[in-house]
């Protein structure tokens, strides 16, 4: 299968944004990463060498305890919010709580 998004980059541009997002008041949940190679159900790994095959990795984004974002990346596609310098935490939550899209 040709991969199209290194998830590797894609968690190293995750852990780059972590500083803002925590800035905006988010609380950033573990990276998660899931197995194509694992036996099904795949669980979701939070330790990138526990899988050997990755198809998607996700991230849990929580204010003031309640979920703000919760999104995953697969190979192919970012499932609802650009990996972008200018991702702008309060501006998604507004966006996902007014149901547009992220990038509205």
């Amino acid at each position: 299968m040709q991969r199209v998004i290194d998830l590797d980059e894609g968690a190293a541009a995750v852990a780059a944004r972590q500083p803002a997002w925590q800035a905006a008041g988010l609380t950033v949940g573990p990276l998660t990463w899931r197995d194509e190679a694992a036996p099904r159900p795949q669980r979701l790994e939070t330790d990138r060498s526990k899988v050997s095959d990755p198809d998607s990795i996700g991230i849990h984004l929580r204010k003031h305890g309640r979920a703000a974002v919760a999104d995953a990346c697969s190979q192919r596609t970012w499932n609802g919010s650009k990996l972008s310098n200018n991702l702008k935490p309060s501006s998604v939550i507004r966006k996902k709580q007014q149901g547009l899209p992220p990038d509205a």
